[in-house]
C-alpha cells in the first residue's frame, strides 16, 4: 500500500519538475533586474497584508537537476540566469515537496523492515501486490445488474480457499490438477435475451435475475442454470438423477395395473319399443318391449344400447313413416340420445336384422308373426287414434307454496305451457316427465321430483285400456320399463319434444351466402323522421303495380305472349295418400282437393325467318313440360304435403314443378280453362265472378255464408235455373263474363248442381230489381281493384296481385291485410291497423296521397266500415283471438274511423310540459321522443338549447338529456 504511495509521488514530482523546467525560457527571456523589482514589488504587496513567508531550509539548486535538463539547457546557448532561492516563490514551493518527499521514504523503509521478503511479491508491481493479497469489493450501483457470481462457491468447492490478507498463499500446480478432477466443466453463461413485446407470464422470469447483491468474489462469468444442480445427492456422476435410475432400473408391470374407468349409468331402459301412431298428428309413445305390442297400422322403434331397428307396418300411413323416420335419424347423428349409440338403422323387412328383433322382443319365432295383425280392439275404435291415447296426459303444475295442481289433462299438450320460472310434471302414462325452467325455484323442483317418485309408484286410475294402449298393465304400478326423465329448458330429447305438435326449434341457414340487405336507419329526430316518411311515401306512389310474370326454365312468359303454344294438357286429382287419377276434363276445381296439371308446351323464338325473308312454314322450339299441383283454401298440411309428394313420385326426369294456392293463380294458369274455371266447396251456391279483362281468363268462386253482394259486383247463382246479377256499378265486360259462365253451366251440367232443370235460358237479374233478398254494400266512389301496400317501421313494400289488370273487380281478399295496409282504390285513401297507427305511418300515407283528391281515412281492426268491406269478394269480420302463449287476453286499443288529418295534427301539436312529463297524451304519440311535444320555449326552458342544437348532439346525450328531465 505504501509503496503504491510511493510511486504515485514520485510520478507527481516528476511532472512538476518538467513543467518548471519548460518556462527556463521565460526566465533566460528577462534580466535580473527586472525579474527582482517585480519580485520585491510583489513582496511589497504581500507586506501590506501582513503576510509573513516562514523561512524554510534552502532549496536544491538546478545543479542539481537530472543530466538531461542540463543537455537540455546547454544546448540552446541561452544566458541562464537564476534567482536567489529567498527572491523565488518556486524554489520555496519545491522545497516544501522535497521534504514532504524525505519523510515519505523514512517511513516506507520503516515499514519494508516489518514484512518479510517474498520472492514472488518483489517480482510483481505494486498493483499486482494488491490484487494478490485483496479482494475486490463489488459495489452496487443504481443500474439493474445480473449477478453471474452465484454459485462461485462451489465452482471453487474442492481447492483450498483464498488466505486473509495477512497470510501468505503458497499455490502449487498440481492444485489446478485437483480443481479440474472434481469441479464441473464451467459452461459458456446464457446471456439474457432481449425482452419481446408482448408481455410474458411471470413463470418465464428467471429466478437468477435478481437485484443485485454485494459480492466479496470477483466478477466470474457464469451459466445460472448451475442452480439447479445444488443438492448432490439427486444428481448422480453421470447427470442423471437417481430417482430417474430407479425408475429405468425398475421391472414393474405397469400393463397388470387396472385403471378406473367412470361408468355413467344411462338413465333409459336398455331395451325400448317407441310406437309412432295417429292421422293426423302421429303420436309419439313407449310402450312395453314385447311382441305383442307390435301391429300392422303403426310404426316401431326398437333400441338397444347399440342398435336401433325401425319396424314399418303393413297399413301405416305416411305420416306415421315420415315420423318415425325423423326420430331414427335424430338418435343415429347424435351420440348417446335415449341411450342409443347405434349409427345406422337397420330395418325389420331385411332378413338378418329381422329375426334379432324378435328375439329382442321375446319372440324365438319371428316368421310366425304375421305381417297384417291388428287387434281387435284397435279396430273397434271409432275416434281418431291420437284422440283417444291424448287422454292419458296429465299436467301438473308446482305453485309458488310447493303445491301440486292439475293444469292440463286429456289434451295434446302445447308449446306454450313452457314458462322460464315454471316447474312441470308431465304425466303420458309410461313417460313421467319433470320440466324445470331456468329461473324455476328448486326448492319447487325438488318437490316436483318428489312427486312424480310418487306417481311412478302408485297405480293410475285415469288410465283406461292400457293394455290396449300400451301393451302392459298399470294395475300395480308402473312397469320398470317406463321412463322418470327430469328435463331442464332448452334440453329435451326426442321423445320429449315429439308429444308437441307445435314443438318450436330453431332454424339452421345451410347457405355461407348470406342475403344482401341494405342497413336499418335509424330515426335520431323528428326533422329526420319526418324527411324519411316524406322520401318513402312519394317512391311508393311513383311505384306502379306491375302485372305478374311466369317463369319456367329461365324464360320468361307473359300473359299476352304469342310465342308460347300448348301442345297437351294432363289433369289429375288426389285420392288417398299416394294415389293421382287422371281426369278426362276439368273445369270444376273442389276447395277441399289438390289438382295437378301437366303441361306439354313449347316456345318459339321471335324475329327468326328465311333466306328470303319469309316466315317459317314449320314449329319451332323445342318440347318443354311443366307441372302445376293447385291446392284449395281448404285442404290440410297434410294434403299438400301428399300431394307434392305424389308429384314427385309422378315425375321421374324432375321437370319444373310451380305451387299454385287457391285466388292466387297466375295468367297463364287460368288460360288452361278458356274462361270456364269454378270452384266449389260452400254448398250456397252463389258464385261472384273473378278474372282479368281477357276472356280467357274469367272465373268463378263460391261465396261462404253470410252472403253479401258488392255493388260493383256480378254474381251467377245457380239454383233451380242460373241467374245472373248484376250490380248497380258494375262494368259491361263483368256483365259479359257472368253470362260467358253461366252458359258454360247450363252445357256441362256437373252433378255438383243437382237441383237445376232442363231449362236452357239464363235469367239476368240486376240490383235495381230487388229480386234476391241478399243485402248489397258499395264502395265510395269504386272505379277500380284496390292496391295494397304493407308498411313497416321504416319501409313499405307492395302487395302482389297475381292476377292484376285495371279492369278486375276484385284484386285481393280479406287474408291479405296483416300489420299495417295503404289500401289505395283510386278515388279514396285507407290506412289500416290491427292497433294504434303509428305518426311515421301517418307521415307516409299523407305523402303518398299528395296532390291527388279524395279523402284519407285511418281505420282499425275490427272497427272496418262497410264501404272498406265492399273492397274485398268476401268479408268474415274480425275476433280479438289472444295468441297461444298469452295467458291472459289483452285487447288493443282501437277507435273508430277517422281522417287521417286530424289524426295526424294530433299527433304533432304541442302540449303543455306538465302533461307531457306525466305522460296526459293521446295513444299514439311517440313516447320515446317526448320533447316533440314540447313548444320552441318549453323546450329551451328544459334543455337550455334550440332544437337544432339538441339534435346535433350526439345520441346517447339526447337520451342522458331526456332522463334527466323526464322525458324518457
Amino acid at each position: 500500500m505504501i509503496a503504491q504511495r510511493l510511486a504515485e509521488l514520485q510520478k507527481s514530482a516528476n511532472r512538476w519538475q518538467e513543467k518548471r523546467l519548460s518556462q527556463a525560457s521565460l526566465i533566460s527571456s528577462t534580466t535580473v533586474s527586472e525579474r527582482k523589482s517585480a519580485f520585491l514589488q510583489r513582496n511589497s504587496i504581500g507586506s501590506e497584508n501582513k503576510l509573513v513567508a516562514p523561512t524554510r531550509p534552502p532549496a536544491t539548486s538546478l545543479t542539481n537537476q537530472p543530466s538531461v535538463y542540463k543537455k537540455e539547457m546547454a544546448s540552446d546557448n541561452v544566458e541562464v540566469k537564476v534567482a536567489k532561492p529567498e527572491l523565488g516563490i518556486g524554489v520555496y514551493r519545491r522545497g516544501i515537496l522535497e521534504e514532504r518527499k524525505n519523510k515519505l521514504v523514512e517511513s516506507s523503509e520503516k515499514w519494508r523492515s516489518r514484512v518479510h521478503a517474498d520472492p514472488e511479491l518483489e517480482n510483481l508491481e505494486a498493483v499486482g501486490r494488491m490484487r494478490k493479497d485483496h479482494k475486490c469489493k463489488v459495489m452496487p450501483t443504481r443500474t439493474p445488474a445480473i449477478d453471474i457470481g452465484k454459485g462461485l462457491d462451489r465452482f471453487y468447492s474442492s481447492c483450498c480457499s483464498v488466505s486473509p490478507p495477512s497470510k501468505l498463499l503458497h499455490i502449487s500446480d498440481a492444485e489446478f490438477d485437483d480443481i479440474t478432477s472434481h469441479t464441473p466443466k464451467l459452461l459458456v453463461p446464457s446471456r439474457p435475451l432481449a425482452r419481446r413485446r408482448v408481455r410474458n407470464r411471470a413463470t418465464h422470469r428467471l429466478p437468477e435475475f435478481s437485484s443485485p447483491i454485494v459480492s466479496s468474489a470477483p466478477v466470474t462469468p457464469l451459466d445460472y442454470r448451475l442452480k439447479k444442480e445444488e443438492s448432490k445427492d439427486d444428481v448422480s456422476e453421470t447427470g442423471i438423477a437417481i430417482s430417474a435410475k430407479k425408475g429405468l432400473q425398475s421391472k414393474l408391470d405397469y400393463s397388470a395395473v387396472k385403471l378406473k374407468k367412470a361408468e355413467v349409468k344411462s338413465p333409459y331402459p336398455d331395451l325400448m319399443l317407441i310406437r309412432i301412431k295417429g292421422e293426423k298428428h302421429a303420436d309419439v309413445r313407449l310402450v312395453a318391449p314385447k311382441y305383442s305390442s307390435i301391429h300392422a297400422y303403426a310404426v316401431f322403434i326398437l333400441l338397444t344400447p347399440m342398435r336401433l331397428f325401425l319396424y314399418t307396418g303393413k297399413y301405416a300411413n305416411l305420416i306415421e313413416k315420415t315420423k318415425a323416420t325423423q326420430i331414427a335419424t335424430s338418435v343415429c347423428s347424435k351420440n348417446g340420445e335415449l341411450g342409443c349409440y347405434a349409427k345406422q338403422v337397420e330395418y325389420v323387412g331385411e332378413q338378418a336384422s329381422g329375426s334379432e328383433f324378435w328375439k329382442l322382443l321375446g319372440c324365438t319365432d319371428g316368421e310366425s308373426f304375421r305381417e297384417d295383425y291388428v287387434p281387435d280392439q284397435l279396430l273397434q275404435i271409432v275416434e281418431p287414434f291420437e284422440e283417444m291415447i291424448a287422454a292419458t296426459n296429465i299436467i301438473f303444475k308446482i305453485a309458488a307454496d310447493n303445491s301440486v295442481f292439475t293444469f292440463s289433462s286429456a289434451e295434446v299438450p302445447k308449446y306454450s305451457v313452457f314458462h322460464p320460472s315454471a316447474n312441470l310434471v308431465f304425466d303420458f302414462g309410461s313417460e313421467i316427465y319433470v320440466w324445470a325452467g331456468r329461473s324455476a325455484d328448486r326448492n319447487g323442483t325438488r318437490q316436483a321430483l318428489a312427486y312424480a317418485e310418487e306417481l311412478r309408484s302408485q297405480s293410475a286410475p285415469h288410465i283406461k285400456n292400457a293394455e290396449l294402449l300400451f301393451g302392459d298393465s298399470f294395475d300395480g304400478g308402473r312397469p320398470s320399463w317406463c321412463v322418470l326423465m327430469k328435463m331442464a329448458q332448452g334440453l329435451g330429447d326426442a321423445l320429449f319434444r315429439h308429444k308437441f305438435h307445435d314443438w318450436k326449434t330453431s332454424t339452421v341457414r345451410l347457405s355461407n351466402r348470406w342475403e344482401m340487405r341494405p342497413p336499418k336507419r335509424d330515426m335520431l329526430n323528428v326533422m329526420e323522421e319526418e324527411a324519411m316518411a316524406v322520401e318513402l311515401g312519394r317512391s311508393l306512389a311513383a311505384n306502379c303495380p306491375k302485372e305478374s310474370v311466369l317463369i319456367l326454365e329461365e324464360t320468361e312468359l307473359e300473359r299476352r305472349a304469342d310465342n308460347v303454344f300448348t301442345e297437351g294438357l294432363q289433369f289429375m286429382v288426389l285420392e288417398g295418400e299416394n294415389e293421382l287419377r287422371e281426369l278426362d276434363a276439368m273445369h270444376m276445381f273442389a276447395s277441399d282437393a289438390c289438382y295437378v296439371i301437366k303441361w306439354e308446351y313449347r316456345v318459339e323464338r321471335t324475329g327468326i325467318h328465311k333466306l328470303d325473308g319469309g316466315k317459317r312454314e314449320h314449329d319451332t322450339g323445342r318440347r318443354r313440360i311443366a307441372y302445376f299441383f293447385w291446392l284449395g283454401s281448404n285442404t290440410t298440411k297434410k294434403q299438400q304435403g301428399l300431394c307434392a309428394l305424389a308429384l314427385r313420385d309422378l315425375d321421374r326426369d324432375r321437370h319444373p314443378h310451380e305451387r299454385v294456392l287457391q285466388n292466387q293463380e297466375p295468367p297463364l294458369f287460368l288460360q288452361f280453362f278458356n274462361g270456364s274455371m269454378i270452384v266449389t266447396g260452400t254448398g250456397t251456391n252463389v258464385f261472384v265472378v273473378l278474372g282479368s279483362s281477357l276472356p280467357s281468363e274469367y272465373r268463378m268462386v263460391e261465396l261462404s255464408e253470410p252472403i253479401v253482394f258488392r255493388s260493383h259486383g256480378v254474381y251467377v247463382i245457380v239454383r233451380d235455373t242460373v241467374t245472373v246479377w248484376y250490380g248497380a256499378r258494375s262494368k259491361e265486360i263483368w256483365r259479359n263474363a257472368g253470362l260467358h259462365l253461366a252458359k258454360h253451366i247450363l252445357d256441362v251440367r256437373d252433378a255438383y248442381f243437382e237441383n237445376l232443370n232442363e231449362s236452357d235460358e239464363v235469367i239476368e237479374v240486376s240490383e235495381e230489381d230487388g229480386a234476391f233478398n241478399i243485402p248489397v254494400i258499395s264502395a265510395d266512389n269504386w272505379e277500380q281493384a284496390p292496391r295494397l301496400i304493407r308498411l313497416y317501421e321504416t319501409d313499405g313494400k307492395d302487395v302482389t296481385c297475381q292476377q292484376w289488370d285495371t279492369q278486375l273487380p276484385f284484386s285481393f281478399t280479406q287474408r291479405d291485410l296483416k300489420d299495417t295496409m295503404l289500401v289505395d282504390q283510386g278515388t279514396k285513401l285507407w290506412l289500416w291497423t290491427e292497433d294504434v297507427a303509428s305518426t311515421y305511418a301517418l307521415r307516409v300515407v299523407n305523402s303518398y296521397w299528395r296532390g291527388r283528391n279524395g279523402p284519407k281515412c285511418v281505420i282499425c281492426k275490427t272497427r272496418e266500415p262497410d264501404a272498406f268491406k265492399a273492397l274485398f269478394p268476401e268479408w268474415d269480420n274480425f275476433i280479438d283471438e289472444a295468441p297461444e302463449d298469452e295467458s291472459v287476453q289483452v285487447v288493443p286499443q282501437r277507435w273508430d274511423p277517422c281522417d287521417l288529418d286530424e289524426l295526424l295534427r294530433s299527433r304533432t301539436q304541442y302540449w303543455p310540459l306538465e302533461k307531457v312529463v306525466a305522460r296526459d297524451l293521446p295513444s299514439g304519440v311517440d313516447l320515446k321522443r317526448l320533447e316533440q311535444y314540447l313548444n320552441d320555449k318549453d323546450f329551451e326552458t328544459v334543455f337550455e338549447m334550440d332544437r337544432q342544437a339538441f339534435y346535433s348532439l350526439p345520441h346517447w346525450k339526447q337520451i342522458e338529456l331526456r332522463k334527466k328531465h323526464q322525458l324518457f
